[in-house]
């Protein structure tokens, strides 16, 4: 009989402590996410130029294209003509990239100049790339700042960080402390709107893309004018959805973990609060032998 709920004790512990770090992975793939939606197109480090929501690419002599993403931009460059390159089969070896951190501190002529002149521009490829970015920023400061606002992504990244730890803090607090609902309470209102922001992000995004290309999903670029083109960023698409699907499952989780917190679920998780549960036991032995076990 002993043995057997020792075993039923055992099975209990391991289900609580895969369950914990299910939390923890979640709470982290979420933020580790929500910072790279944020801070795509800012570097090239990390793969980060490869994350924007738009990119507009030059329809003429030179293979010349400006991503967008919602703090930063990078503009990439083929020192060859596009007849060549396509003769040699690759540009990929003579191809610049350079990244702006922030664009929306800067006038349009500033970011064409500081393009231009970190990428080395020089030519006859200056008239060109001065005719591409006359028009290209136009179109991307309008996307920035009136399509694709920084706000809602920088204040869910906020929502998801503080609510978070102060639902870890509160599920592994004794709940008759003072202030201890009241806590519960606003991490679960904060808890919320990022949720709702999240859901906004991801088909807010899909749907301004669908309205700038004048059509649905299988629509994915469209023509300006006969010498840019636009089309959508289809990684950050995808993390944006991953980043809805992560946060909810977080949420979910640790308020399946709350439930369980009840009195009778005190009893099912053996007494022990969340981080005995998230730590492995280790003997440490006494001074007369005795096995102490620590967390």
């Amino acid at each position: 009989m002993a043995r057997t709920q020792s075993k039923d004790t055992d099975r209990r512990s391991s289900s609580n402590r895969i369950h914990a770090f299910v939390i923890v992975l979640s709470f982290v793939g979420a933020l580790v996410i929500a910072i790279f939606v944020t801070f795509g197109c800012i570097s090239t480090d990390l793969g980060l130029n490869h994350l924007y929501y738009a990119e507009l690419r030059a329809n003429g002599t030179y293979d010349v294209s400006l991503r967008v993403g919602y703090f930063g931009g990078c503009m990439s460059i083929s020192r060859a003509p596009v007849a060549d390159a396509g003769a040699s089969g690759s540009s990929s070896t003579r191809r610049a990239v350079y990244c702006i951190k922030n664009m929306h501190t800067e006038a349009a002529a500033d970011l064409s100049e500081s393009f231009q002149e970190h990428l080395n521009v020089t030519g006859d490829m200056l008239a060109f790339t001065n005719s591409f970015l006359s028009i290209a920023i136009l179109h991307v400061k309008h996307l920035q700042e009136n399509v694709f606002f920084y706000e809602p992504v920088a204040i869910q990244v906020a929502l998801l960080g503080v609510s978070g730890l102060m639902l870890f803090a509160a599920v592994g607090a004794p709940s008759h402390r003072r202030g201890y609902k009241g806590v519960v309470a606003l991490a679960i209102f904060l808890a919320t709107f990022a949720i709702a922001l999240g859901l906004v992000i991801a088909i807010g995004s899909i749907q301004a893309m669908n309205a700038v290309l004048g059509g649905g999903r299988p629509i994915n670029e469209k023509l300006f004018n006969d010498s840019i083109v636009i089309s959508r960023g289809s990684r950050l698409d995808g993390l944006q959805g991953a980043l809805a699907a992560t946060t909810t499952l977080f949420y979910v989780l640790i308020g399946m973990l709350f439930v369980r917190w009840s009195s009778e679920g005190e009893r099912e998780w053996g007494g022990e609060n969340f981080i005995q549960v998230l730590l492995p036991e280790r003997p440490v032995w006494g001074r007369r032998g005795k096995a102490i076990t620590q967390f």
